[in-house]
């Protein structure tokens, strides 16, 4: 394949060759399959775009609101092929707030709203609740000919989508992706899997296609590599983890995406009956990211599956956002024989301080960090760790933030040119070298190895001491038999002049002891960290506001629980 400038180039060039591998949906997570191939996603997305063009203008913003569902393909390239700048969103649940879909919209001004036939009357109607007068469209449904498609004129500087950030610890924002931005990093990643799983594993994934996660390892990598996706519905995911692992047996899938909460649904929804018939022995590779991932995790789902053919070889770490749509994309070098090392034991005290400082894993106050690994070679970018106050770059074994240069990393966020500044112009402070993506991510380097260390503003600081959300709530989770893993928010308040630690923990117990989980939490983060939790909120499983993707939203946790008091 000739290099191409956009992903509509990709597209056209698939849909000519006879043998291109299929996008395989699965609406129901098991034997129900809806087969596409890129000549039949190409011929819709002509038809959808002609009708796209009698309505719009080239540049204008479509909106994709989509059930988990393979229309939501259809519509992707649908707006690309209209020239428009498509924006994936999931739309509300029944019964839920449809805010968050409002300041989408109130921010990308979107020209049409485009959605499958099944749920168009939900949105309609929605919409005309609020007033909104933007045109709804069915794109499994066009009501035109591809005949009457005209090629828009789309350069590789043009944007291709905007992703709006998922919000765990902010507001949202629109992230401007160029064809060029994601074809920059679709080509060292093709490498990296050829590497890893050779040329034809499928791909298997059931993240949504609404976020970064989902639309690149769902379709965009796929089309790019020509492997055959395997695209489950996260909703079935949900319903029952394992059939993510059945579809990999099934498939012979060699390669996946998933957070570290997707590994520990498997752990902790799983029964022996569940994971009889699973064989992973093809599956070379699991790219881990979107949230943090946790040590003990990775070792319960390896030990779980070890007996099915896992490897633990096949952990991949994956540092990556929308604003740099999966620049930290690391690689670890496994030597087949040796043990496989994943993280290394620092000492708490001394990362509070700012220094990392590796110890014994048995000694007092270790932390264990899993490692990013080195970046794959022959890749364009850099990744150094800053002072987030001087902008000065720091030594091996300083904590600091993030920050990142190369062609994969976004030009800014939609309209906002003072989010853009903040956030993609970080400048050094010695040489006047600009061009930074300041990730808002605390990490550092050990022997050649980038670890991370948390979010920036997820320091909290209590007593004059710091702290990261990750390592309260890791405390809290493991405090209690019946809390769940990777299910709770840490953060600060101010009460009575100074600022006081408090925790929201989930379980799945229908009458939880409230008192006893209470008591358990604050003695684990007490004596791990010598302070006190002045509030533990016990709520039900699946209760603290989540992303689109399934990370805890601490700062929505924070209000709620101010909020509520």
């Amino acid at each position: 394949m000739s290099q191409p400038s956009t992903l509509v180039d990709i597209l056209l060039e698939r849909a000519s060759q006879e043998t291109a591998a299929p996008v395989i949906y699965l609406p129901d997570g098991e034997s129900d399959e809806v087969r596409l191939t890129y000549g039949e996603i190409d011929r819709h997305a002509r038809a959808l775009a002609a009708q796209l063009q009698t309505m719009t203008q080239p540049g204008d913003r479509a909106m994709l609101l989509f059930a988990p569902g393979h229309e939501a393909i259809l519509g992707f390239f649908g707006a690309l092929y209209a020239g428009l700048y498509p924006v994936p969103v999931l739309p509300p649940r029944p019964g839920q707030s449809p805010d968050d879909l409002l300041s989408f919209a109130a921010d990308s001004k979107p020209s049409v709203l485009l959605t499958s036939a099944a749920i168009a009357p939900m949105i309609q109607g929605m919409l005309a609740a609020t007033g909104s007068q933007t045109p709804v469209v069915a794109a499994d449904a066009p009501e035109a000919s591809g005949d009457d498609w005209t090629r828009p004129d789309v350069s590789r500087d043009d944007i291709a989508t905007l992703l709006y950030t998922s919000g765990s610890t902010r507001r949202p924002r629109g992230t401007r992706l160029t064809h060029r931005v994601i074809i920059d990093r679709l080509r060292p990643l093709k490498e990296m899997m050829e590497r890893i799983s050779g040329h034809e594993s499928p791909i298997v994934s059931w993240a949504p296609l609404s976020h970064a996660m989902g639309l690149f390892a769902n379709v965009l990598q796929p089309l790019y590599c020509d492997r055959t996706a395997v695209i489950l519905s996260p909703v079935a995911f949900m319903e029952k983890p394992t059939r993510w692992l059945h579809a990999i047996t099934r498939y012979e899938g060699g390669i996946t995406t998933a957070p570290n909460f997707a590994l520990q649904m498997c752990v902790d929804r799983s029964t022996p009956e569940d994971r009889e018939g699973l064989d992973l022995s093809t599956w070379k590779a699991i790219a881990l990211g979107s949230e943090a991932i946790r040590l003990d995790t990775l070792d319960a789902f390896a030990e779980m599956y070890e007996p099915y053919g896992f490897d633990r070889r096949a952990y991949q770490m994956a540092y990556g956002m929308s604003e740099g749509f999966g620049v930290g994309t690391f690689y670890i070098e496994q030597a087949p024989d040796a043990p496989v090392h994943l993280a290394t034991a620092f000492d708490r005290d001394e990362l509070l301080d700012g220094r990392a400082v590796a110890v014994s894993p048995e000694a007092p106050g270790a932390q264990m960090i899993v490692r990013c690994g080195i970046v794959p070679p022959n890749e364009d970018r850099t990744v150094t760790v800053f002072d987030p106050e001087t902008h000065l770059p720091l030594p091996e074994g300083r904590v600091g933030e993030m920050w990142i240069r190369g062609a994969s990393v976004a030009d800014g966020y939609w309209e906002n040119p003072e989010a853009t500044a903040e956030t993609f112009g970080g400048v050094r402070a010695d040489t006047g070298e600009g061009g930074y993506l300041r990730s808002g991510d605390l990490g550092f380097y050990h022997e050649g190895q980038l670890y991370v260390a948390g979010r920036l503003k997820d320091m909290i600081i209590v007593r004059g001491k710091n702290l990261y959300s990750v390592d309260v709530e890791a405390l809290a989770e493991n405090s209690h038999p019946a809390l769940v893993q990777g299910a709770s928010a840490a953060f600060s308040i101010e009460e009575n002049g100074e600022e006081q630690l408090v925790t929201i923990v989930e379980t799945e117990e229908a009458e939880p002891d409230v008192e006893s989980i209470a008591s358990a939490v604050r003695q684990a983060v007490g004596e791990a960290i010598n302070l006190p939790v002045l509030s533990v909120v016990v709520v039900e499983a699946g209760s603290l506001p989540r992303t689109r993707s399934g990370k805890i939203q601490r700062y929505k946790a924070r209000e709620q629980f101010l909020a509520a008091r």
